[in-house]
């Protein structure tokens, strides 16, 4: 269960209350937050610190490297079928609670599938560079293809985006493929040697629109990358449409067409679909809708309510079948 690294130790303590965890994993930056938000949990074990000078460690703390090297039942390897939870999610919820969306191996196979596929992950050099917080479903989704495929993947610390550093890294580790969100793709391409990062094959961007003028800026700055939005949600693992680059100009504002593992409706409130070019929620099945949320039972039956999961997006569809996001449905 990946967590938000700015989150306050109350918000810290009802996600690992409402998840159930027994342990909790920090770095020396965290270690206040994590001991202030454990320190009031009695169903918490242990306290895993991760780094490389860890000789303060208090009562209750444990290392995890020292973990790891004398074999801890922490680390005993276990077997899971694709139908087993992977990881929880947590959202901002319907509840007025975050809520965990449960992922299962499943889900990320077929986000690696599609992925894969869309990214066209084939070659041995391939190489990503994940420059999101890995607390975003962001990150584990675009990590899991190269995961699976065997190729690199290099982690950005977490903090202010440096677009500099960055370009360096990209130079430095010779990086194929990179998400980021347009405002980032904006800084980047503004930087004097951005042409240093010339080992781009892929740039792909999403959670917010992107103007001509930057896709622009973007196809002159790497002419020989592709370029690829995408979109989704924790819920979905996340991908579930895709705008390819031979699209984006044309079809501004368009969040692109559905994923082949989705199957998708776009329905009014009474579960009836919507002549195209008309504004309904758009609902999906497929294996990659997440298993349900964590302990809540309620949230979960309204969210596959009718048997297709709720988005909560209002969209439309075009002539060409491109979808564009409208609104999102008020609860």
């Amino acid at each position: 269960m990946p967590v938000n690294f700015r989150l306050a130790a109350e918000e810290v303590a009802f996600l690992v209350t409402d998840s159930g965890a027994v342990a909790i994993v920090v770095d020396d930056e965290r270690r206040d937050v994590g001991r202030a938000a454990s320190g009031s949990l009695s169903g918490l074990a242990v306290t895993v610190r991760v780094g490389h000078d860890l000789g303060d460690l208090e009562d209750g703390d444990h290392s995890y490297d020292a973990l790891a090297a004398t074999g801890s039942g922490l680390f005993t390897p276990v077997d899971s079928s694709e139908r087993d939870p992977a990881l929880i999610m947590y959202t901002s919820g319907t509840t007025g609670h975050p809520e965990g969306a449960v992922l299962s191996y499943r889900n990320m196979a077929v986000q690696t599938t599609t992925l894969t596929r869309e990214w066209q992950l084939f070659d041995d050099d391939d190489a990503l560079l994940c420059a999101t917080p890995l607390f975003q479903i962001a990150a584990i989704g675009t990590i899991a293809p190269l995961l699976a495929t065997g190729c690199r993947t290099v982690i950005m610390p977490s903090g202010a985006f440096d677009a500099c550093g960055l370009i360096e890294e990209i130079a430095r580790e010779r990086i194929t493929h990179l998400f980021l969100v347009p405002a980032q793709w904006q800084a980047v391409v503004e930087e004097p040697d951005v042409d240093r990062a010339s080992t781009l094959r892929l740039m792909c961007w999403g959670a917010a629109p992107a103007s001509v003028t930057l896709l622009e800026k973007m196809a002159a700055a790497f002419p020989r990358a592709a370029n690829v939005a995408s979109f989704g949600q924790t819920e979905m693992s996340p991908t579930t449409c895709i705008l390819r680059g031979a699209d984006a100009a044309r079809k501004v504002g368009s969040i692109g067409r559905p994923v082949p593992a989705n199957a998708v409706r776009i329905v009014d409130e009474d579960m009836n679909d919507v002549p195209r070019g008309e504004v309904g929620e758009i609902v999906y099945r497929g294996a990659n809708v997440m298993v349900g949320y964590w302990d809540h039972p309620e949230a979960t039956r309204e969210a596959f309510a009718g048997g297709w999961f709720h988005s909560g997006d209002l969209v439309r569809e075009d002539e060409d079948g491109f979808l564009y996001v409208v609104d999102r449905r008020r609860t």
